[in-house]
């Protein structure tokens, strides 16, 4: 086995000898998973907001077990999207965890957000864990300080707050317990890099982050003398095998509209203006935008750059002085764990959220702490405790003041034009808020401005989408196809936007043109079960019962009954008449 590294890595004590792990440090690890739970307790009273409702209310497949099989051989958002699926994410064990806890839970928010809490509780404890084993001197007090700044850190709100962020939550307790594995593996100790490496791959199929994991173990070993290339391999090998699947089940799909193919080297000043951005979030977190959509100012992105970023590197040359192998190993996991994050500049709409620094956050963690046990060192423990727990308080402040904008639909939506005002994704947002709520009058508005606003092609569909739909629930049905014909138009496979002009078509007696819309809906969406139902009915209506029969048992032995009883009901009795016949 070659082994390899810098010949100081031991100089500053890196990496740290078993860490003694006792009594002591299970109470401070359970006191930790209180306090991160105090934290975040006030988010059981929340509702389910945005994505919350596709995927706990429009996902038939969450509604039994008898799914499963299908999550490993489709995108997450299979089930729900209406067209092409853009922004495809395959997260195979993610869809099973949110399956059975939408069963045990019964879809009741307290329980689901309940289940977020408690995942984060335990991530902080396990990162107190992990800084006891990467510190030396027995900085017990450092560690745990640097535990609770991870508990209630403000830049984990959303993940925390919002239940469709919990492949963060997940996938960060997966690569904890690996990586707390991986370190306690040593000279023809086998088995615990095996668990590691499994819980790794587990962690690849729940979120895809988790890819650059290998680089960070690969990059810590180095630092600390004792690099492997087989285990490397050995990882690296599980990230194949994690994207070859991924490749398999999401062919010609494209992750949030990223691809090689769609690269845009103009974005490149979007990096200018998120950069400091997350590294303000992690420095001071407040104010945090939910999506970043806006044109960047050229001028204004270069002068954060270099305040905040000018700032973390301060701090993290103060860090390099004290324990220089640490501060790398610090930088190299917040610089790994960002990239993925950072990528999104390049998207088609680029996407900034707070909540994609749940994992970096880890490598700023250790930063402090490192910050803090140089700090216990010059002032005693006493002092120490006297600077840092208002900085926690205020912290746990900050984080719940937060964590409110996910309380609701609303307030989340209204965060979103607030941080986009010239996007159209907050307006359509706030309009089905305001739909719901029985403000129909305020949703036209919004619907309306968010067409306005609407600058690329993926915006024009969705806009014209949701403003047709509307309409078309109103008294005049027909007012909606204009702009339902417009959704269609530019984009022919959204199979919700043709099911929806079929309907128009039935509501108008046109059943023989209605027919046409229903098979381009099931072209595109095979499982779009409404438009099967619906064919049937116009085949039905035409006269064509040969056709309506066989469209009625498909929808018979393909839909899940539990979500659709009443077209169950009518299905079958078409069917027991036709035998009668």
């Amino acid at each position: 086995m070659s082994r390899g590294g810098p010949k100081s890595a031991r100089r500053d004590g890196f990496p740290a000898k078993d860490a003694g792990l006792g009594r002591v440090d299970a109470l401070i690890a359970g006191a930790i998973l209180l306090v991160a739970g105090a934290g975040y307790w006030p988010t059981l009273g929340f509702g389910l907001v945005s994505d919350d409702l596709s995927l706990f209310g429009g996902n038939y497949q969450l509604q039994s077990l008898r799914y499963l099989p299908s999550f490993f051989t489709g995108g997450v958002w299979d089930a729900v999207l209406h067209g092409k699926v853009d922004g495809a994410l395959y997260r195979p064990l993610f869809l099973v965890y949110v399956t059975v806890l939408n069963l045990l839970c019964r879809g009741r928010a307290e329980w689901l957000h309940a289940s977020s809490v408690l995942l984060h509780a335990m991530n902080s404890a396990l990162v107190f864990f992990v800084l006891r084993r990467w510190l030396t001197g027995g900085k017990r007090l450092a560690a745990a300080l640097g535990a609770a700044l991870f508990a209630l850190h403000p830049a984990h709100a959303g993940s925390v707050a919002w239940v469709s962020a919990s492949p963060d939550l997940l996938a960060g307790f997966l690569l904890l317990v690996s990586l707390l594995f991986y370190d306690r593996a040593g000279a023809g100790r086998a088995l615990p890099v095996v668990i590691a490496f499994l819980v790794f791959v587990a962690a690849l199929f729940v979120k895809e982050t988790a890819i650059v994991f290998p680089l960070a173990l690969a990059g810590g070993d180095w630092l600390a003398g004792r690099f492997s290339g087989r285990r490397l391999a050995l990882f690296l090998s599980g990230s194949v095998f994690y994207y070859l699947c991924r490749l398999a089940a999401l062919a010609g799909q494209t992750e949030q509209g990223l691809s090689l193919a769609h690269l845009d080297m103009g974005k490149l000043w979007y990096l200018a203006r998120f950069i400091p951005a997350y590294a303000k979030q992690l420095l001071w977190p407040t104010g945090q935008p939910f999506f970043l959509f806006a044109p960047v100012d050229h001028y204004l992105a270069g002068l954060r750059l270099v305040a905040w970023g000018g700032l973390f590197l301060a701090l993290w040359a103060l860090a390099w002085r004290l324990k220089p192998r640490r501060a790398l190993l610090a930088g190299g996991w917040i610089l790994l764990f960002l990239a993925p994050a950072l990528a999104l500049a390049f998207c088609n709409q680029p996407i900034f959220e707070v909540r994609y620094l749940y994992l970096p956050s880890l490598g700023f963690v250790l930063l402090i702490t490192l910050l803090m046990a140089g700090l216990e060192d010059r002032v005693g423990a006493g002092w120490l405790l006297l600077l840092t727990i208002p900085i926690l308080l205020a912290a746990g402040y900050v984080g719940g003041r937060e964590s409110k904008f996910f309380r609701d639909g609303a307030a989340l939506c209204e965060r979103i034009i607030r941080s986009a005002p010239t996007s159209s994704k907050g307006y359509l947002c706030l309009a089905a808020e305001r739909e719901g709520s029985g403000d129909p009058g305020r949703a036209l508005e919004l619907l309306n401005q968010a067409l306005a606003l609407a600058a690329s092609p993926e915006e024009r569909v969705e806009s014209n989408y949701d403003l047709g739909l509307f309409l078309a629930k109103g008294r005049d049905p027909l007012a909606g196809l204009p702009y339902l014909r417009e959704a269609v138009r530019l984009d022919p496979a959204h199979s919700a936007a043709n099911n929806a002009i079929g309907n128009i078509c039935l509501i108008a007696r046109r059943p023989g043109e209605a027919i046409g819309y229903y098979q381009r809906a099931l072209e595109s969406r095979r499982d779009n079960f409404e438009a099967l139902f619906n064919l049937g009915q116009a085949y039905e209506l035409t006269g064509a019962l040969p056709q309506a029969l066989d469209s009625y048992r498909k929808f018979v032995a393909q839909a899940p009954r539990e979500l659709y009883p009443r077209q169950f009901a009518l299905a079958q009795g078409f069917i027991r008449r036709a035998a009668g016949r």
